[in-house]
């Protein structure tokens, strides 16, 4: 179970990052509608703003488990390595309120007032903060995979031998 969680805080991080590469293409293009508003009637760039947007979905399945089953705790026997993957999944719950929640009202925000919505949305702000909690994840699960005594080897071997690609 422990290689199931380091796995699946691993496959949050990486969607994570993912979000704020996009979070910065999508600063890249605010920035341009900003220099020439008239680039908003243009229909090819206001598509790409669209398929720029982060499209973000987490498995939650094993968050769930691991929060619902004192059993898989006693499996563990290791209160630091628990207490971390928690606060991992703290983590992705920040992201989901902090950002996602951001990000959905800038979305239907474009739906009504487009231009006024885009041009004043934090999207940099949004970047910074997802950027800070992939990072924070990622050493917070390092250090999970060194108490563990899990090598990137160990991991890479895990993944190929049972994880399918849920995503």
């Amino acid at each position: 179970m422990c290689m199931m969680l380091l796995h699946d805080i691993d496959e949050s991080m990486e969607i994570i990052k993912e979000s704020a590469e996009q979070f910065d293409q999508l600063y890249a293009l605010q920035q341009q509608f900003r220099q020439n508003p008239s680039d908003w009637e243009d229909m090819e760039k206001r598509i790409k703003l669209i398929s720029v947007m982060p499209s973000v979905q987490f498995n939650e399945s094993f968050e769930k488990i691991f929060n619902s089953s004192p059993d898989i705790w006693s499996t563990i026997d290791d209160a630091v390595f628990i207490d971390n993957v928690n606060e991992c999944y703290q983590k992705r719950q920040s992201f989901k309120d902090k950002v996602l929640s951001e990000l959905n009202d800038l979305q239907y925000g474009l739906l009504e007032a487009p231009v006024d919505k885009f041009l004043n949305a934090d999207v940099v702000n949004m970047a910074g903060i997802t950027k800070m909690i992939a990072i924070d994840m990622e050493q917070c699960n390092e250090y999970n995979k060194r108490l563990m005594g899990i090598s990137e080897k160990d991991m890479n071997a895990f993944v190929k031998r049972t994880v399918v690609d849920y995503n």
